[in-house]
């Protein structure tokens, strides 16, 4: 081949923009030829640039400055760049205006590339841009010199040269690539608005050759979109991503990109919401053939989608049919939705064995710390014993690793709730002191968490157990405070009834009375449909009792009633409703209270509101309804002698008045109940005295005699003493006891020695003297009484004994004496049911 024909070949692939290498690749590092290209100053005077597209034919046999080029041109061919650089450096020494001299600065240039004199050549090239603006190597010489500085990574110094090369290649192949380099160095500079305008004039590039349009296929446009679509994801622009993802996928025939595309316009739509497009593309992305990284990142993407989902069996179907492992930055995180899944199926078992093996290779890492804490949730739930020591272990693991990790402080949050509910439990079985201490334990650790690291679907509930478990351990003021915090926070917080409640119970127990109905009055006026409101109620009823304030007591007790009529406080409350009315003497208002008290829990105020009931009748003076209550009472404290006894002055006042209503029967009960035969010193004489009297109007003497003789013992007055004697001496007589009758009889006489009460303790006499069958003595006592004592019913009888015994004796004469004596006398008189 003749050096013209090499030069023009030369020329034409400089022109296509083919000779020179690509900007992916670096520049050729060739040794240094032995003889050193020397640089020629580029303000060497030269030609005007020609108006054409090629350089004008050069004729072998033509002048000397054409057979210099032709030289130059042949060395080139042969590699002998060195030697070329200076042949062109002559030629453009001694010919700077041929219309050839654009194409010698071009390889001039381009030798200096070739011998690894970079800066001269991109000298050189920058001088055929600046100084011919336009001709057929400027549009190539820009491209060199951009790809000088892409080589170099000066990303944005090679913008303007990309430019130019693109505005005056004449070659639309060659200016196509270009502008796809222009493209890459504006998204490599950070400028994707630039780049994806570049990219997008790129793929949109039609055939340079419309005869040829059908079969040309542009060596850019997939790549294009492909970058198109990453930088728009960059920028947050996912929606248009996905299009250019979806349309790549859908025309693509380089299966690298073809499955980049189906897996990242798949990972898009489910980022997107659109589960069934995502399942689509990461399906056909698992199809790619060979072992593509795409088809991990879909696998990936497939379980992550099911997950979020709710799919978890579905998870765990796509984890066992994949053969390919997960990349190694989304491996961990894969295996923990794989545990997840297990976890959430209840199968705890798989789930406890996949959080362990990624707890055990990726300790370090953000997923091994969640799994050594998810791992705790499957002990927890598996009920294991060893819990507590497996959380405590895993928090100090922790804390080496990474004291800032939340899930030290979930894992704290575990283990109070797990205190929680052990006290909980051990407090429904009365076992206070076990509560106690879970209670303390717990509050200790809810305490720890720290605020900031947990969900904060914890931070109210954690807050609220905290302050629960400082109130229960006996921590008033720090529940007082936390609770307090807790109410402040949350205002919004369902718990907000029961905080207050918890609180108000704090108050109480510190006796701060004031601050707890405030808080139970807040319950009943914000809250009235909460389940706190009725405890609130009954607790500030109770509050209002404690200190006396029984108007509002009663008050509060009724609304209680009102608003929750089938409370199980309701006995409760009418039996304090009842105590208010009593005590502001609304007796009778407070006896329909009591007896609805009564009725509703006969077994806690059965014996409680009687009493009340029977103390309403005693302060109303209703006779018969007080002995009927009080009767039924005194019978049931027979079977329960710990029931609160009625007072004495009730039972006394009762005996009494059914004393004076001859109601002896009725006394009786109550007058022995007010009575105290241990202690007799602690009964009232009179009650001794109508007890004593009772028994012998029912005919119960020797019952009779003990109060008879208290009575006795108390009084000092002649004639009471003589009395009862009186009455000792007939029940000792009743008795059979003779000689204590006689006793009692004589005492009698001589404690008042005239009058009715001495008359009787003769006929005593003459009545015991009867019973043992000495009527002779028995009729002198008779006859003494008739002849000494006047009285219309004691003569009248003595006459009639007096005749008696006479006759008993065999004096009828004398009985028949006294016998019209008495009729006389007594006409009416009608002998004893005793002596007939």
């Amino acid at each position: 081949m003749s050096p013209h024909s090499r030069r023009q070949i030369l020329t034409v692939l400089a022109l296509l923009g083919l000779g020179c290498p690509g900007p992916m690749a670096t520049a050729q590092e060739a040794a240094p030829s032995p003889i050193r290209a020397q640089p020629l100053a580029p303000g060497t005077p030269v030609a005007e640039p020609v108006a054409t597209a090629r350089p004008a034919p050069i004729d072998p046999s033509g002048p000397a400055k054409e057979d210099l080029l032709a030289y130059a041109d042949l060395l080139f061919s042969r590699e002998q760049y060195a030697l070329a650089a200076r042949q062109y450096q002559l030629f453009l020494q001694q010919f700077p205006r041929s219309p050839n001299a654009q194409s010698g600065w071009f390889r001039l240039g381009e030798c200096y590339l070739q011998v690894g004199q970079a800066e001269d050549a991109a000298t050189t090239f920058r001088y055929v841009v600046e100084a011919y603006k336009q001709g057929a190597f400027v549009g190539s010489a820009a491209y060199r010199l951009a790809v000088l500085k892409y080589n170099a990574k000066d990303f944005a110094g090679a913008i303007p040269s990309f430019i130019s090369a693109v505005a005056h290649l004449s070659n639309a192949e060659a200016r196509l690539q270009a502008e796809f380099y222009l493209a890459r160095c504006y998204q490599l500079a950070d400028k994707p608005a630039e780049a994806v305008k570049a990219y997008e004039s790129v793929a949109a590039a039609k055939a340079p050759d419309p005869n040829a349009a059908a079969t040309w296929k542009n060596p850019f446009r997939e790549r294009s979109l492909l970058e198109i679509a990453r930088l728009q994801y960059d920028v947050g622009k996912a929606p248009e991503a996905f299009i250019k993802f979806e349309e790549l996928a859908k025309t693509a025939e380089t299966a690298e990109y073809r499955d980049e595309a189906y897996a990242r316009a798949g990972l898009l739509a489910a980022e997107m919401g659109d589960p069934v497009k995502s399942n689509e593309y990461l399906s056909k992305a698992l199809t790619a053939e060979g072992d593509s990284p795409w088809k991990s990142l879909a696998t990936v993407g497939l379980i992550f989608n099911h997950f979020t989902r709710g799919e978890y069996r579905e998870v765990l179907a796509v984890y066992s049919a994949s053969t390919i492992d997960a990349p190694e930055d989304t491996r961990p995180k894969m295996l923990l939705i794989v545990g997840h899944s297990h976890r959430l199926t209840d199968n705890l078992k798989a789930a406890l064995e996949t959080y362990e093996l990624v707890e055990k290779n990726y300790r370090d890492r953000p997923e091994g710390a969640e799994a050594g804490y998810r791992r705790l949730q499957c002990l927890s739930q598996m009920g294991d014993a060893g819990l507590i020591t497996y959380i405590g272990s895993y928090i100090d693991q922790q804390r080496a690793i990474d004291p800032s990790s939340e899930f030290i402080d979930l894992a704290l949050l575990m283990r109070a709730e797990w205190h929680f509910a052990k006290a909980q439990a051990a407090a429904s079985e009365s076992k206070t002191d076990e509560a106690g201490n879970h209670y303390a334990e717990g509050a200790v650790d809810y305490a720890k968490v720290r605020g900031d690291k947990i969900p904060e679907k914890y931070l109210e509930p954690r807050l609220y157990k905290l302050g629960w478990c400082q109130a229960e351990s006996g921590d008033n003021s720090g529940a007082v405070v936390t609770l307090s915090e807790f109410l402040r926070a949350f205002p919004k917080s369902e718990l907000q009834p029961s905080a207050l409640a918890k609180r108000a119970e704090t108050y109480q127990s510190i006796q701060d009375y004031s601050a707890a109905l405030a808080d139970y009055r807040d319950i009943i006026d914000r809250f009235p449909e909460a389940r706190e409101t009725e405890y609130a109620l009954q607790q500030a009823a109770l509050i209002h009792g404690q200190r006396r304030e029984v108007p509002e007591m009663v008050a509060t007790y009724r609304e209680l009633l009102e608003k929750f009529p089938n409370s199980s406080a309701a006995p409760e409350a009418h039996y304090w409703i009842g105590v208010g009315l009593f005590d502001q003497e609304k007796y009778a208002e407070a006896v329909t209270e009591l007896i609805a008290a009564r009725e509703a829990d006969p077994e806690l105020f059965g014996p409680k509101a009687s009493l009340r009931i029977i103390l309403c009748h005693y302060q109303s003076e209703n006779l018969d309804a007080l002995a009927t209550e009080a009767s039924a009472y005194l019978k049931a404290a027979e079977k329960d002698p710990k029931q609160p006894v009625i007072p004495p002055q009730v039972l006394s006042y009762l005996g009494s008045k059914l004393y004076e209503r001859q109601e002896f029967a009725g006394a009786e009960p109550f007058l022995a109940a007010a009575s105290t035969p241990t202690e007799p010193a602690n009964t009232s004489s009179e009650v001794w005295d109508m007890l004593g009297q009772t028994r012998m109007k029912l005919g119960r003497h020797a019952d009779a005699i003990e109060p008879l003789n208290h009575f006795l013992s108390m009084t000092q007055r002649p004639s009471l003493r003589a009395m009862i004697q009186l009455h000792l001496g007939q029940c000792y007589l009743a008795t059979k006891d003779f000689e204590k009758a006689g006793a009692s009889a004589r005492d009698s006489l001589t404690s008042l020695k005239e009058g009715r009460t001495n008359a009787e303790a003769r006929l005593l006499l003459g009545d015991i003297a009867a019973a043992q069958g000495d009527h002779a003595a028995a009729a002198r006592e008779y006859l003494v009484v008739s002849q000494i004592f006047v009285d219309p019913e004691i003569t009248p009888l003595a006459l009639h004994r007096a005749a008696l015994s006479f006759r008993q004796t065999g004096d009828a004469a004398k009985a028949t004496e006294l016998e019209t004596q008495l009729r006389t006398g007594f006409p009416g008189f009608k002998q004893p049911a005793a002596d007939r």
